[in-house]
């Protein structure tokens, strides 16, 4: 993983792979509390959220969801 001012770069374990993340004004997080759904909470430990484009009621940007998921869940 590699960290700049405006980027975030992860390589898979091979280095075959990367994915590039630049981030701009626009760009915003978003964490998800797993402990609002009672379902969601034995999945998934965190939920973090990268939005690319502005937030609003009228409009859904295009975002990645980041998942840790419970190993130990059913």
């Amino acid at each position: 993983m590699a960290v700049e001012d405006n980027a975030i770069s992860l390589i898979s374990d091979d280095g075959d792979a990367e994915l590039r993340l630049e981030f701009t004004p626009k760009t915003e997080f978003v964490y998800g509390d797993s402990r609002r759904s009672r379902d969601d909470a034995e999945l998934y430990e965190s939920v973090l959220l990268v939005f690319f484009g502005e937030v609003t009621t009228e409009s859904e940007p295009d975002m990645i969801a980041f998942m840790e998921i419970n190993a130990l869940a059913p």
